[in-house]
């Protein structure tokens, strides 16, 4: 599934700061000057990539239009939630703030 990173990835990692830095037969990697943030990889036993449960994709954000916006092209895209973003982003900033 590697091969299709692009265009769904590609769009969405640039709306956050992050380019394609490198890749390969088995992972993908983002990231700005800063270094690598954020990887795709092929599961290490070979098998199929299946959804695990309790897994969580987060991004740092700079402000709530950012993470609807990151939101809405996924949606558009293909991409599949569980509900759209919610108040974790404005707790978060609270508790840095602090």
């Amino acid at each position: 599934m590697l091969r299709a990173h692009g265009a769904f990835y590609d769009p969405l990692m640039r709306i956050v700061g992050l380019e394609l830095e490198r890749n390969d037969t088995t992972s993908v990697h983002y990231g700005n000057a800063v270094g690598i943030l954020f990887s795709l990889e092929t599961p290490v036993d070979k098998r199929l990539a299946t959804p695990g449960n309790g897994v969580n994709v987060a991004f740092a954000a700079s402000d709530r239009q950012i993470v609807d916006h990151l939101y809405w092209e996924a949606q558009r895209l293909g991409g599949r939630d569980a509900g759209p973003p919610g108040p974790a982003l404005l707790c978060l900033r609270e508790r840095s703030a602090t």
